[in-house]
């Protein structure tokens, strides 16, 4: 019995035991599962945290306005100029901000005070400590101060801007942000399907910016994939999650300024061009020996304006009997006005709105009273100092040119890094014609070489075609070229006439070759002076170069300058203009 008994209590003990270890597995279990479930929510469980807009919009001033254009946020840096500012209330853009990022047509002089704005046909002023503004004389009110200036810039008031810039723009506070909009911008336009946290970055955990609503429409800005970066409609640049998107669309902003029209007086007929170098009276009087001398042009531009002083004044040595004889010749004259022949502080000339008006009135005046048909601006080796001055006087001599019923063309070497300020794409804009001087691709300052290879001047067209249309640009070629010598002092060159080579070749018995790669001819021979190199100007290289011309469908040729050509050189010429 005793051992029954035994037996029977350990049968009992072992029963107690095996019942405790499902309730040690279910206490593990749920350990597991609650340190997972820790887990999880510490590593996945979105965030209810909210953070502040100053983190993301970045601002090192209590008066600074950050500014989104296009949904791109542009953060300055400490040492910048604020982008925008907040003064009294309104908004401000900063002119180099506003130049680069949404209208290059602002001028500002920083010397007399004043705003230019050129539209198609209309100058709008407007002045430092003013709330009005003029277009063509006309008074209009702002509502607030246009111009802010302060340091080395001037703000603009942005509320002035969408009478002439297609933009629209709405504002936001805490912080201050300004977000703007161009015509044409395309972007993509989505809704909140429902309520939404609107994240700095994609992912939940990242800090909340905004509690979106649903219905808020939102911009897309960039998609991640789970994730989309989008602007919303309170000027908050966020994540949300894709799914919390709906109505997708693409959109492209509309206009709200009538499209702006370019006119262009036009020849009718391919332009055949050729400069006549005027420097005093005498040489206006030598005009029916020089016309003896050519053969087909349409049209004559003599230097008769010159740059006199930095306020805006010209030498003026235009005739009036000089245009009508050209006018029995059936010649149209377009009058050169020049900054070469005197010395002048050219910024000045430009930059400065009083200087410009001068001038554009002057030139105005002098080519009315005279009777020309058009003029031509011949402004060379200007500073980049000079960009916008040079850019509102075309604009202001358009506009002027127009309304007196005036040809205008501009001169222009070929485009390189260091000329590209001179800004070709808005001469075609403003100026009838533009004028592209394929010549001097070797000069005093270069190794010898060819004045204008084929090679040299096919470049040059290609180039500025990327900015000018083709019916609108003539091809300017040279009547003249280099003679090079090279002595033990050092190598120099004198421009010669084309009508003076075969004479110098005569005289020192030199033999011209034909240079296929440069489609011209070229000689060299040794004389006392040194070894001289001559690429050739002549009707055969001219012929080539012309060619490129009719190829590109120019809008015709040009030549500098009567006086230098062999009198047969016409009967070259005569196939590529008529």
């Amino acid at each position: 019995m005793e051992k029954e008994r035994q037996q029977r209590g350990r049968g009992k003990r072992r029963r107690k035991r095996s019942r405790g270890l499902p309730v040690l597995l279910v206490l593990l279990m749920f350990f597991v599962v609650a340190a997972g479930g820790a887990i999880w929510v510490i590593r996945y469980a979105p965030t209810n945290e909210h953070g502040s807009l100053d983190s993301y919009f970045t601002q090192h001033r209590a008066d600074e306005a950050s500014v989104v254009i296009n949904g791109t946020y542009f953060e300055p840096t400490a040492e910048e100029a604020p982008y925008g500012l907040v003064v009294e209330g309104n908004y401000y853009l900063e002119y180099a901000f506003l130049k680069e990022h949404l209208d290059d047509g602002y001028v500002y002089d920083f010397t007399e005070g004043v705003l230019r704005y050129a539209t198609d046909t209309q100058i709008v002023t407007a002045t430092v400590n003013q709330s009005t503004y003029t277009i063509d004389g006309t008074p209009a009110d702002a509502g607030a101060r246009i111009l802010w200036p302060e340091g080395n810039t001037v703000y603009i008031l942005a509320n002035f801007l969408p009478n002439f810039t297609d933009v629209s723009f709405y504002t936001k506070d805490a912080p201050s942000r300004i977000i703007m909009e161009t015509a044409g911008y395309e972007k993509t336009t989505a809704t909140l399907r429902r309520n939404a946290a609107v994240r700095r970055f994609g992912g939940p955990k990242s800090l909340i910016l905004e509690d979106g609503v649903q219905g808020e429409h939102v911009t897309v800005l960039e998609d991640y994939g789970k994730w989309v970066c989008v602007l919303t409609e309170q000027g908050t640049i966020g994540c949300v999650m894709d799914r919390q998107l709906r109505d997708k669309e693409a959109v492209t902003v509309a206009a709200t300024l009538p499209g702006r029209t370019y006119n262009h007086k036009t020849m009718g007929k391919t332009i055949n061009l050729a400069w006549h170098q005027v420097t005093n009276q005498t040489a206006n009087a030598r005009l029916p020996e020089i016309l003896a001398d050519t053969g087909g042009i349409n049209v004559i531009s003599p230097t008769w304006f010159q740059l006199s002083d930095n306020n805006g004044n010209i030498n003026n040595l235009a005739s009036a009997e000089y245009v009508a004889t050209c006018h029995n010749e059936g010649i149209q004259v377009w009058a050169l006005v020049s900054n070469i022949e005197v010395k002048v502080d050219e910024a000045s000339v430009l930059n400065v709105t009083s200087h410009r008006d001068a001038l554009v009135n002057n030139l105005i005046a002098a080519s009315t009273a005279a009777g020309v048909d058009g003029i031509n601006v011949d402004f060379e080796s200007l500073s980049i100092e000079c960009k916008n001055g040079f850019a509102q006087f075309i604009r202001e001599l358009s506009i002027a040119c127009e309304k007196a019923d005036l040809f205008l063309s501009v001169d222009n070497y070929p485009p390189r890094d260091f000329n590209l300020f001179y800004n070709r794409s808005l001469q075609a804009d403003y100026a009838d014609y533009v004028i592209l001087m394929a010549y001097d691709e070797h000069n005093s300052s270069t190794e010898p070489g060819s004045t204008a290879s084929l090679p040299f001047v096919r470049e040059a067209v290609a180039n500025t075609l990327e900015e000018v249309p083709a019916e609108q640009l003539v091809l300017a070629l040279p009547f003249y070229t280099r003679v090079w010598t090279t002595s033990a002092s050092g190598t120099s060159c004198k421009a010669q006439g084309m009508k003076k080579i075969p004479e110098i070749l005569a005289e020192a018995g030199a033999t011209a070759t034909w240079q296929e790669d440069l489609a011209q001819n070229y000689a060299e021979f040794s004389n006392e002076e040194g070894l001289v190199q001559i690429w050739i100007e002549d009707a055969s290289s001219l012929a080539e170069k012309m060619k490129v011309k009719q190829e590109n469908g120019l809008a015709g040729l040009a030549f500098w300058k009567l006086g230098l050509q062999p009198p047969e050189i016409w009967t070259t010429i005569a196939p590529y203009v008529n």
